[in-house]
């Protein structure tokens, strides 16, 4: 009885969830559509779960049914975490690791189909009761690969959540409590109940973060930008970053491209900058970075050359890498994008005594800074073309 009643409320919460994401006007329908998804699976696999509890040793007669319900349990089960990905990460980071997901997925659904017939990832005896096999470890190790991914992934998150490793982690923690409880109790489904209520959670976390980010390039917005700023309590630096003749390629190639181009500078920024900083979109053209906590301390005393080389390699690095994509945009990248930094040093950190004290100062030095970089590279191009 009481696994009937944990069952109708999962139900109960998944329908549930359904309305509320329907009506959610923050997520996106890309999103959307995976948490539909993975809402669906999450119903079939409660579905199979109480099949294969309540007809567990029924009869001789089900000793074949059992294993189509287990084989199908355990392949839903081992491709939740692909999903659960696909929601968390940046698109272009999911590009390049969802093939990892679809061997594990293909690899595992072969051996349940298998086992349908051969006893490798689990047993049904001649009275229909499940047993585990050697396999079943096999199976095991899928999932927590499918975990570890997940939390991995975390680290490329779809949108730069200052907490996000907070928030993951708590989730995926919670998700993996109510395995080890299920694994101990297991006559209740209350990992069903706890990937329920896990999706709330998710849906919580997503709904929060994207009133923090820019729709377009998924970079945190302006507010965000102003509202970290307001708050900077440690020693940093700031990067202001401006496309150069941008409004030519909206005048010219129209908003559509020009709305293209800012998702893929947004992307390179994110690529070369999102491990160190975080990462904006003031408005239009315009972008930021913000260095997070203790990495100017990492660069002044763990590498070899000063804050100010290693900051120039990063911006070397983005220069590169737009030069190199321009090409494959048709040239609308090759003015390039100016930018310029300041350093901003706590009242603690200030070993220089004046030296960039207050954030105002720092900001307006990065922009002179970026002023100075945009003129010299207008300066160049001019030349270059005459």
């Amino acid at each position: 009885m009481s696994n009937i009643v944990i069952s109708i409320i999962c139900v109960l919460m998944q329908v549930g969830f359904l309305i509320l994401l329907h009506d959610n006007e923050l997520i996106n329908q890309r999103i959307k559509r995976r948490f539909f998804t993975l809402t669906i699976l999450l119903f079939f696999e409660l579905l199979l779960d109480n099949l294969a509890l309540y007809y567990n040793g029924a009869s001789p007669g089900w000793v074949f049914p059992m294993k189509i319900i287990k084989a199908a349990e355990f392949i839903i089960a081992v491709s939740l975490p692909m999903f659960v990905c696909s929601i968390i990460v940046r698109k272009n980071f999911w590009t390049r690791i969802r093939y990892v997901f679809f061997a594990i997925i293909g690899i595992n659904s072969i051996l349940q189909l298998a086992s349908i017939f051969f006893d490798w990832m689990f047993r049904i005896d001649e009275n229909a009761f499940y047993h585990t096999t050697f396999g079943t470890w096999v199976y095991t190790g899928f999932l927590f690969i499918g975990v570890c991914l997940i939390v991995f992934s975390s680290f490329k998150t779809y949108v730069q959540n200052f907490n996000r490793l907070n928030a993951i982690t708590y989730i995926v923690s919670f998700i993996i409590a109510g395995v080890v409880v299920r694994a101990i109790i297991s006559n209740y489904s209350i990992d069903s109940l706890v990937l329920s209520i896990a999706l709330y959670m998710f849906m919580i976390y997503f709904s929060n973060s994207f009133i923090k980010i820019d729709l377009l390039t998924t970079l945190l917005n302006q507010t965000t930008y102003f509202s970290r700023i307001s708050s900077i309590n440690y020693s940093t630096a700031i990067i202001q970053i401006d496309m150069n003749n941008f409004k030519h390629i909206n005048d010219t190639r129209g908003h559509k491209k020009g709305d293209e181009i800012l998702r893929l500078v947004g992307e390179t920024i994110f690529e070369v900058y999102g491990d160190i900083g975080y990462c904006f979109r003031r408005g239009g053209d315009e972008f930021a970075v913000i260095l997070k906590p203790r990495v100017l301390e990492r660069m002044q005393y763990v590498m070899n050359s000063g804050v100010y080389e290693e900051i120039d390699k990063y911006v070397e690095k983005l220069d590169k890498k737009i030069e190199r994509l321009s090409p494959k945009v048709g040239g609308l990248l090759d003015d390039g994008l100016a930018q310029g930094y300041g350093i901003y040093y706590t009242y603690a950190d200030c070993f220089q005594k004046g030296e960039y004290k207050e954030i105002k100062e720092v900001i307006d030095y990065a922009d002179q800074e970026l002023f100075e970089d945009k003129k010299a590279k207008k300066a160049k191009r001019t030349s270059t073309v005459s």
